[in-house]
């Protein structure tokens, strides 16, 4: 499958220094033979003089370019609060049978958050969060599909000294 995940990067907050779990989901879904796409959304917003909102609109072309070459099967969105949900519409637009998957790892603490992931019900097939209980339970209120996702590891990164 062509997947396409589009993320926060690694220039961010925290971004390059620990292996995040958007890492991780890519290298075990390249391990199981998909040909996976980053698109880094935050950090293309902020290439442009380190000014983000500048940068939005520039990120959202490239992100709805990228997808134009690669023709996904599957989006995924991993904490990709700054693309825009008119991108987003579009890359569905143009390719009607992508699936498109939502990953948070951080608790949905903001009505921002939540209204957002609420406004993209109709194109996203399924949230998975790291936070359970009452952020799961309010988004299905609100009629979406939401499961839990446990941090995931990667053998090749975690070793048995790092357990100890």
């Amino acid at each position: 499958m062509k997947i396409m995940m589009i993320g926060p990067g690694i220039f961010g907050l925290y971004g390059g220094l620990y292996y995040s779990t958007d890492k991780k989901i890519r290298n075990g879904l390249a391990r199981c033979g998909h040909h996976v796409v980053n698109v880094p959304h935050h950090d293309i917003s902020d290439s442009v003089f380190g000014l983000r909102a500048i940068g939005r609109p520039i990120a959202g072309y490239n992100t709805a370019r990228v997808a134009q070459y690669l023709e996904p099967d599957i989006v995924m969105l991993y904490m990709s609060h700054l693309v825009s949900i008119r991108t987003l519409r579009e890359i569905k637009a143009k390719f009607p049978k992508a699936k498109f998957v939502n990953f948070e790892v951080d608790p949905l603490r903001s009505s921002r958050e939540m209204r957002r992931n609420t406004e993209l019900r109709d194109i996203i097939v399924i949230t998975f969060l790291t936070s359970g209980g009452e952020f799961i339970s309010t988004l299905r209120d609100e009629g979406l599909d939401v499961a839990y996702l446990p941090n995931p590891t990667d053998t090749s990164i975690e070793t048995d000294a790092d357990q100890s």
